[in-house]
């Protein structure tokens, strides 16, 4: 992952009749959302990524899609400009950031079940070194 600080906030647009948005930098990877011409698809975080068919941007989704707020774009196939609403962009921001904070939420209760059962099995005379481990 590469990082250019001239591509940071800028807003993504779509180029063409319609752009999609990947959840990784490659073609193959899942569609996560598909805009039509004339809306707003994100900000440029100011990552980006250099395959064989072009540069990949990763952008920050204008609302998170199914738990993802980041998703990834070809350069070649989106405009970007400059924000004029800040304020727009401090909701866009709260929203990613709320959805974050869930998904972080969720990973924690989900190691918290974890360790009490393997707590329990430690009372239970179960050797749990290996669940142990792989908990850490």
């Amino acid at each position: 992952m590469n990082l250019d600080l001239s591509l940071i906030n800028k807003i993504v647009g779509v180029k063409n009749d319609s752009l999609n948005i990947r959840k990784g930098p490659t073609t193959t990877d899942p569609i996560l959302i598909n805009y039509q011409k004339g809306f707003f698809a994100g900000r440029t975080s100011g990552f980006y990524v250099v395959q064989t068919d072009g540069k990949w941007l990763e952008i920050n989704l204008q609302e998170p899609v199914d738990h993802n707020v980041v998703g990834y774009v070809r350069d070649d196939v989106v405009t970007l400009s400059e924000p004029v609403d800040n304020a727009v962009a401090e909701q866009n921001g709260q929203k990613l950031i709320n959805a974050y904070l869930l998904s972080e939420l969720e990973v924690f209760k989900t190691l918290v079940r974890c360790a009490n059962i393997i707590l329990e099995l430690d009372k239970k005379g179960v050797s749990t070194k290996a669940q142990k481990e792989k908990l850490k």
